[in-house]
């Protein structure tokens, strides 16, 4: 804190005494020159400030200028500009939905497949109520097979629901294309 109070009071003293000279040395020139003198510089200090003048307005057109020729090509290309923003939001969209897809691959990929547990044999007595352990046995095992064809039907579906997000995925990119493309 003290070293920038002391900066600050550095500059501003070195500041007043710039001015303090420059004053001084104006004062001096006033006292030991000429009338003739005094309008010259008078005049050199009036084509400085007029220099300036036509500098300032000169950079002042030429910036104007270009503001406006920027704008006018904004006005007359604002389709394209729109264009591009609409196809980097669909971009970025597509690349969110593409990291998810990915996410999710790894994720089923590192956690286990879920098994049936390992069906246990069931001793039954070898006759239950007018059946055979032959026919409760072939009973169980027509329970196993429908009930591993129902978990192939469940995984097939799942894979088509997949497909068929993608494809609905697909299809609304390549709408929305066909749109932008159309304007």
């Amino acid at each position: 804190m003290s070293d920038l109070k002391n900066a600050t009071d550095e500059l501003t003293s070195r500041a007043a005494l710039a001015a303090g000279k420059d004053a001084a040395k104006r004062v001096v020139e006033d006292l030991l020159s000429s009338e003739e003198e005094k309008a010259q510089r008078e005049e050199e200090e009036a084509a400085k400030t007029q220099s300036r003048r036509k500098k300032l307005l000169i950079y002042g057109v030429i910036g104007l200028l270009l503001v406006v020729g920027v704008l006018g090509f904004l006005v007359s290309y604002w389709q394209y500009f729109f264009l591009a923003g609409l196809l980097g939001v669909a971009g970025l969209y597509g690349r969110y939905r593409w990291q998810q897809r990915k996410e999710a691959k790894t994720v089923e990929a590192a956690a286990p497949p879920e098994e049936a547990p390992p069906a246990r044999r069931i001793e039954t007595p070898p006759e239950v109520e007018g059946e055979s352990a032959a026919e409760i046995q072939a009973q169980a095992e027509k329970a196993r097979r429908i009930a591993a064809a129902c978990a192939a039907e469940e995984a097939q579906a799942r894979t088509e629901a997949a497909a068929l997000e993608e494809q609905e995925i697909d299809d609304e990119l390549a709408a929305m294309k066909a749109r932008l493309g159309k304007k």
